[in-house]
């Protein structure tokens, strides 16, 4: 209890409901000054206080915890209910200060709105629950699951103009991500190893920035200065789009020991929509494991052009191979394998004679311009009959050869530290 705290918890079966409370107190110091180091915090250190529930309140100008609750040990506070509270400014410390967090604890955190601070919300070190419907808005890191040891959700929450919207480490249960909507963010989704437990990401809508450095997902088992681990994860039905690097897999250069385990699809059920990067859409960096990534749309047309945007173990031979067949082609209307005369047959049957809409709108807009009409037909034609462009959306912001890898490229900050 280092500092000066607004509200401390040594009690159970609390609810705390409407307030706002401001860790700015201009009676103590001029307006702008943050005085308070935590907003509502639990005393962990005097026992386990259940079922705390903090309800539509605001909190803010806060130099570590926004709202926290802390087990005395690992696994012993349960029942707790963090929910439609709104969260401002709490950053004293990078990569430790927290708007939302839990310690020990298990519970809820849901449709809350953290705004302007270091990590929005988190489950660290064996906590775990339901991380649902939360708004997070410039952060250093919008959503993280640390080290939790029962299944934990990460759903329905959007972050955006953030570092990292969400990142999993050590996770020693399932991790469920899914139905998330990340945008303007410099690494969407950020898995590292460590644990033993396996991240489900399904059906995330990752729009990053376009900018150089962005990239879709990132997995590493490189959690330095932590040590190293095996990484496992499925992704499945995931739009990835508009970054640098759609989806990297990191191995240190000096250890590539431990297990990258990422299966990318795997199937036309699970298929993951990659595409509009302006450098490559899958880079495997050091990583020596193969990986699994039929079944996916890449934006482009022939297998020669996917090849061209995976960079593997054909372009490197210490690194792992990446299997992209069976792939989704963009301008392949009639989803039968192949960019042919049949698909400008679909089109103009669609378009004219009443005929079954296309089953993948992105698919069948062939000039990438946002809309399915009679232009996309006389493209394909083109394609195919009169040495026309080749059926892809255009490439986004800047050309690979310019900034070369890896030194132009940042690791994020892995937050696994047993801090409390």
């Amino acid at each position: 209890f280092r500092g000066s705290q607004i509200v401390v918890i040594q009690a159970t079966d609390i609810l705390i409901q409407g307030f706002t409370f401001d860790g700015d107190n201009p009676v103590l110091t001029p307006t702008g000054t943050i005085d308070a180091r935590n907003g509502i915090i639990t005393n962990g250190a005097a026992g386990n206080w259940n079922n705390l529930t903090v309800q539509n309140c605001t909190v803010k100008n806060i130099y570590l915890r926004g709202i926290y609750a802390a087990a005395h040990a690992a696994n012993e506070l349960t029942g707790i209910d963090f929910s439609q509270n709104t969260v401002d400014n709490v950053k004293g410390v990078t990569f430790q200060s927290a708007g939302i967090m839990f310690w020990g604890a298990s519970g809820s955190m849901s449709h809350n709105t953290v705004n302007n601070s270091s990590i929005g919300t988190m489950f660290h070190i064996s906590s775990d629950g339901h991380l649902d419907s939360n708004f997070a808005n410039t952060c250093e890191l919008g959503f993280a699951v640390n080290s939790n040891d029962q299944p934990t959700t990460i759903s329905g929450n959007t972050v955006n103009n953030s570092g990292q919207g969400i990142q999993t480490i050590s996770i020693d249960d399932l991790v469920t991500i899914s139905d998330n909507d990340i945008s303007n963010c410099t690494t969407g989704i950020v898995l590292y190893g460590g644990g033993d437990g396996l991240n489900e990401v399904v059906d995330n809508q990752i729009e990053g920035p376009g900018v150089l450095r962005a990239t879709g997902l990132y997995a590493s088992t490189d959690i330095s200065p932590w040590g190293m681990g095996d990484v496992s994860a499925t992704l499945s039905k995931n739009t990835i789009k508009n970054n640098f690097f759609g989806i990297i897999f990191n191995e240190p250069d000096t250890n590539t020991t431990k297990l990258i385990s990422i299966t990318v699809s795997g199937s036309m059920d699970n298929k993951n929509f990659i595409y509009n990067s302006s450098s490559f859409e899958l880079l495997m960096d050091y990583c020596n494991d193969d990986v699994n990534a039929q079944y996916n749309y890449w934006g482009k047309s022939t297998l020669d052009e996917i090849e061209e945007v995976i960079y593997h173990k054909v372009d490197q031979p210490d690194l792992g191979l990446v299997d992209f067949s069976n792939p989704v082609l963009h301008g392949d209307v009639n989803l039968d394998g192949e960019v042919n005369i049949a698909d400008v047959v679909y089109l103009i049957n669609y378009l004219f004679k009443n005929g079954p809409a296309p089953l993948l709108p992105i698919v069948a807009d062939i000039n990438g311009n946002g809309e399915v009409n009679i232009e996309d037909a006389v493209y394909l034609v083109n394609y195919l009959f009169r040495a026309g462009p080749s059926p892809s959306p255009p490439p986004l912001g800047r050309n690979l050869n310019e900034y070369p890898f890896p030194e132009e490229r940042l690791k994020p900050e892995p937050v696994y530290s047993p801090f409390k």
